[in-house]
């Protein structure tokens, strides 16, 4: 028995996109940041620390500022 399901696929799209976003834009900052403060010769403990903090209030300012609205 198969179970069909093409009336959600849009939603499931959406809701795929809206995950690359959330995580995806957040990801790249945190990574230029990483790339600037090597660059400065920054210790590596910091560095991590930075990125992990620009990572998760990256993540929650766009989880914040998305318009979850699916039909």
């Amino acid at each position: 028995m198969d179970i069909d399901l093409s009336p959600m696929e849009s939603t499931m799209n959406e809701m795929a996109l809206d995950l690359l976003i959330i995580l995806g834009a957040p990801f790249l900052i945190a990574l230029i940041i990483v790339f600037l403060l090597k660059k400065l010769k920054l210790p590596a403990g910091i560095v991590q620390f930075i990125a992990a903090i620009t990572m998760l209030v990256g993540v929650y300012l766009m989880f914040m500022n998305m318009n979850f609205d699916y039909n």
